[in-house]
């Protein structure tokens, strides 16, 4: 069976008033794909009673196959920047 682009994508619509990322923008099969920011803190250390505080972008999408997924992202000299598709 072959199945077309706008049948193994389902990319959501961004809720009104939500923040969107500056740094990355993402496209699954070619439909972009809105990119939010969420502020996260981690614990880190030895004993794990350091906190950091940051920014982590995110988006959601449904697939029902194999897709092209493209991250692109606005600041090329990010000191640390990593994709986890979960």
């Amino acid at each position: 069976m072959l199945f077309q682009a706008q049948d193994l994508v389902h990319v959501f619509p961004a809720p009104s008033g939500e923040r969107f990322s500056d740094l990355f923008k993402v496209a699954v099969e070619g439909q972009p794909s809105p990119v939010y920011v969420a502020h996260v803190v981690s614990m880190t250390g030895a004993d794990l009673k350091e906190y950091i505080n940051g920014k982590a972008s995110f988006t959601t999408f449904d697939i029902s196959g194999p897709v092209k997924i493209l991250v692109t992202y606005a600041q090329p000299r990010m000191k640390k920047t990593f994709v986890d598709i979960l």
